[in-house]
Order: structure tokens, then sequence, then C-alpha cells
């Protein structure tokens, strides 16, 4: 309605004679016969034309605004013809009409999705059962919480349509989409905007309905590696996820809590998070994260909560009985020094009570990231109550990183005691031979460096030292394979200065190595 379209007229003569100039009038009629009293719309001028000559003209008119069936011709006026009756054209029949576009019934696969799931919508076809040309066109596909789709509503995708003939079809399909991410009741809206002069816009839209269903995810309730630590003691929570369901499901998180009940919610103590990845059907993840004991000696509850979009649901709780701290059955003191690029740590553990089969591990630590370093590891076997044992452990680090390293640490089963590490004075180290008259009591050594009753380690794999006799050179140090009589020197720093350079690095790349034992040390016992 409303167009503009072309009309061609041909005029020809019939007669003998050349005819005389006329007029061409152009008319709009309601029924099918065309004469001069309809409505005149347009006209053109024919010059004279010769026998069988024709002439033709042309008129754009345009279509009326109210729907309905016109009817055009032409008439020539003025003419000298011999027959008058022949002047008007035969009527040609326009129809005004309007587009009017429709929807096939909307579907969504499946009707009752999990949450954040694929669905899948489909539309078999746009139909115009107008009787005019639409123009070009979108079609919207929209997510409601009703069923009343406007453009209100959340826009998920769209198409552009291009323009259809009347009583034509366009072939759609479909259109996969995700599912909202909380259970409920949605509604699906494919709607195609309106084109102009649109008989009827009310059917432009189809809605179906589906149901979002939470994911068959189920969290097993936890279990812990121990139910009954101490106060303050760390131990391990067990959660299990399982997809039940038929399709896999989204990623999502597990929420883990402390209660004072045997109820977990949301409002208990919060104690850190742990994401599962998308699960396949019948697929498990398994989350184990490290808890700490509360301080205070009673009984708690621990659970886990699975969080889907916005909500939270919650398993049963495992009891947790936390003890009274108990002091360890040792005590375990640390000392730490460096000395000619070598790292030293001595340690000495005291048994409270009777213990049997201990080992000692040391280490040390870098300042920054407080990385442990193994220096060495000590079988010390059985100790009595109040018995101690004390050693003296070494190794070489490299370079780049005793920079860092800041501290040392021992360890037994578990237990450990840290002290700050340093490095001795930049000055020599006096002779350790006595400077004090007779009638007085030596000084106490420095307690960080070596004494007569520890094992002076030289090298990487840190042999015991031994003392024997033979050879060119009559006294000997030999580093042998930790067997022997621990060296019954005062002070092995000085005898380390003593020794030559080839002789000192002949220590550190050797598992056996022969020195020459300073004067002074060879009249000790």
């Amino acid at each position: 309605m409303g167009e503009t379209f072309r009309m061609v007229v041909a005029v020809r003569n019939v007669s003998d004679a050349t005819s005389e100039s006329a007029t061409l009038r152009f008319y709009r009629s309601t029924d099918s016969t065309i004469t001069t009293s309809d409505e005149l719309i347009d006209s053109g001028s024919v010059s004279a034309l010769g026998t069988s000559e024709t002439a033709y003209l042309y008129s754009d008119a345009r279509a009326p605004s109210t729907p309905g069936t016109y009817y055009y011709g032409a008439c020539v006026v003025s003419a000298g013809g011999s027959d008058s009756a022949d002047n008007c054209s035969p009527a040609l029949t326009i129809i005004a009409g309007r587009p009017d576009l429709v929807l096939d019934p909307l579907t969504v696969s499946p009707v009752s999705p999990e949450t954040g799931s694929e669905v899948e919508l489909r539309i078999d076809a746009l139909h115009n059962q107008g009787n005019s040309w639409s123009g070009f066109t979108t079609l919207r596909y929209y997510l409601s919480a009703d069923a009343a789709i406007t453009s209100a509503d959340k826009e998920l995708a769209y198409d552009l349509m291009a323009p259809m003939a009347p009583s034509t079809s366009d072939d759609i399909g479909t259109v996969t989409l995700q599912a909202p991410p909380s259970p409920g009741t949605y509604y699906y809206g494919a709607c195609v905007d309106a084109v102009g002069e649109e008989a009827d816009t009310d059917n432009n839209c189809s809605v179906a309905s589906v149901t979002v269903r939470l994911p068959d995810l189920l969290v097993l309730t936890p279990t812990v590696s121990d139910g009954t630590p101490i106060a303050g003691a760390r131990f391990t929570l067990h959660a299990t996820v399982v997809n039940r369901g038929s399709s896999r499901s989204q990623p999502t998180s597990l929420v883990y809590y402390r209660s004072t009940d045997e109820t977990i919610t949301t409002d208990d103590t919060w104690l850190g998070s742990g994401q599962v990845s998308s699960l396949d059907p019948h697929e498990v993840a398994h989350k184990s994260p490290t808890l700490t004991a509360p301080s205070a000696a009673g009984t708690y509850y621990y659970g886990v909560c699975i969080r889907v979009g916005a909500d939270d649901y919650c398993t049963e709780s495992v009891k947790v009985t936390a003890g009274d701290a108990q002091p360890p059955p040792f005590v375990l003191r640390t000392e730490c020094f460096v000395f000619h690029e070598q790292h030293f740590v001595r340690f000495t553990v005291t048994a409270r009570v009777p213990l049997t089969s201990l080992a000692v591990s040391t280490y040390m630590v870098e300042g920054r990231t407080n990385t442990r370093h193994l220096v060495r590891r000590v079988e010390v076997g059985d100790l009595a109550a109040d018995q101690s044992y004390s050693k003296l452990t070494s190794r070489l680090f490299f370079s780049h990183m005793r920079r860092h390293l800041t501290t040392c640490t021992a360890g037994v089963e578990g237990y450990a005691s840290v002290r700050p590490g340093f490095e001795p004075p930049a000055t020599t180290v006096p002779d350790p031979r006595p400077q004090t008259p007779a009638d007085q009591p030596p000084a106490e050594p420095d307690p960080i460096y070596p004494t007569s009753q520890d094992t002076f380690q030289l090298y990487l794999d840190l042999q015991d030292t031994t003392i024997t006799g033979g050879g060119d050179y009559g006294q000997y140090l030999s580093c042998g394979a930790g067997i022997g009589t621990p060296c019954p020197w005062q002070d092995h720093i000085s005898w380390w200065s003593s020794l030559p350079s080839d002789l000192q690095r002949c220590a550190f790349r050797s598992t056996t190595c022969a020195f020459p034992i300073p004067e002074y040390l060879r009249s000790r016992d």
C-alpha cells in the first residue's frame, strides 16, 4: 500500500489516414470498466500518428493507502479516430495489500535442562501470509520470566531476514543457547520485528517454556584424615563430587565450612573454597584441602557446600574433636653458621621419655620463600629419658643460593625447632690451643663452633672424620666412609685454615682425602 508503480500504454492508429494529435489520460476506477468519468490521475500528449503507427506513454502511479482492489486504465481524448468506442484501454487490476509475517511454533529441547547447560531452540519457518511484499527485518530470541515476550526482555541472539513475497516462506532452523544459571521456570521467545504497513503484528512472536533444574551433582558427606587431632594441628578434609546426570555439568565451586553444631550452613565459619571443572556423566572429582584444627580444644563439625549459580547446597557434617595440645616427647635445638662457603647445622635432641628409632633431618632455609634445603639426615636410634644426642652436619651450597640461606631448622618425625642463622665474624679465628694460665680453667668455647664432641664434615656427602696413622707424613686425617673414632681436637676451624688450598679443594670433591695434621694437634689426645 502506498507504493509507486508504473503504467505503460500503447496508442496505435489503426485507420487508413494519419491521426490528429491527442491527449492520453490515465484513470483509476472502482470497477473494471475504464471511462472518462473515472478518477483522473495523470495525462500525456500523443502526437499525430501515421497509419498503423504506435506511440508509447507511461505514468508513475501510487497505490492507495487503503487496502482493496483497484482498476487502472487510459483513454485517448480529442482524437479524430473513426471509432471512439475503443479509445479507452482495458482495466489493469491492482490489489493494494499489506505484508503479514507469522512464525511457526517455537520448540525447546530439552524441556527440563540443567542450570547452565545447552538448550536448542527451533523454528521451522517464517511466513508472509499477507498480500504484499515485506521489507528487511530481524528475528530476535529472548529470555523472559513470563509468557509475555517484549523488547524489554533479555535478548539472547538475532538473525537478519530478507524481504519476502506474499504467500511465501523462509526456513529458519535451530539456534543453541545456554540455560539460566538458577533453577526455575523460564520462557524463550522468538519475535520478528514488524515491517512497514504490516497487517497484523500480534502474531510476530512465538513462545515456549522450560523448567530449569539443578544439575545432578552430588557431594558426598566429607571425611577427614584425623578425627581427633590435637588443637592447632593440621588435617585433611576429603570431599567427593559425582555427576549423576546424563549431560556434562558446568564448572562450579565447593565451599568448606566449620560449625559448632551438626548443621552446615553458609553462616558457619568459612574455611576456603575449591573449583570443580565440568564433569562428564558419571564422572567423579575429588578435593582434599588441608585445614587447621582450632586452637581451643573441643568438638567441631566440618562440611562442604556446592555453589550452583547464586545458591549453595550443603552436605551433612563430619565430626572432629580437637584435643589439648601435648608437648612433643623431646626437645630439639639447632644452631647454624657458615665457614669457607659451607653451611653447618648443629642439632641437639633430648628425650623427655624413652624413644626409639629416631631420625633427625637438618635443613637450611631460604628467607625469601621459606623453602627448606636438606643438609643431612642422621639416624639417631634409641634414646633413654633425659638422654641427649648432638651432631654437627654440613653441606656446600652453590653461590647463587648461599646468599639467600638465612635460617636453619631440624625436624624429628614431624616436629621442628628453628632459629635464625648468622655468618661468623670475618676475622681470623684465634688459635684454639690453651692461652690461659695453668691455674685457671680454660674458657668455654663459643657454642656455635664445633667442639671435641662433634664430628667434622668436610665435603658434600658428609662423611665422618677419623684419625689414622702411617704413610710418608706420619699421622694423617682420613675422610673415610663414616666409620672410626671422631676426631679428638678442640677446634677444627683453625685446623682447616692451616690447610693448603689444594687440599681444601680435595676435601670437597673426593670421597677419601688425606691431610697432614698440624703440629699442635699431633700432641693432643
